[in-house]
């Protein structure tokens, strides 16, 4: 799949970062499907107890996953994770 605007957009605007991170408790990321549904067992039990989890995923794969299974995108909040910059 190649990269949408929404995916480019979101890896360019750190500041996007700092906002969602101060709502949440737990960050999570998944770089790949795989890693995306091996964090959903430790999901479940943030979830119920209550976390507010954000999970940030490299790949427009990563992320249709993320929006099929409820209780990901029901419970918790995506972000693409940003593009490495130095010193930021």
């Amino acid at each position: 799949m190649a990269a949408t605007k929404l995916s480019f957009g979101n890896k360019l605007l750190f500041s996007l970062y700092r906002s969602a991170m101060q709502n949440m408790d737990i960050w999570l990321h998944a770089a790949s499907v795989g890693e995306l549904s091996s964090l959903i067992p430790l999901v479940e039990v943030f979830v119920r107890e209550k976390k507010r989890i954000l999970i940030t995923t490299c790949t427009l794969a990563s992320y249709a996953l993320w929006q099929k299974i409820p209780l990901l995108s029901e419970h918790t909040t995506h972000q693409f994770a940003p593009i490495d910059i130095p010193a930021v």
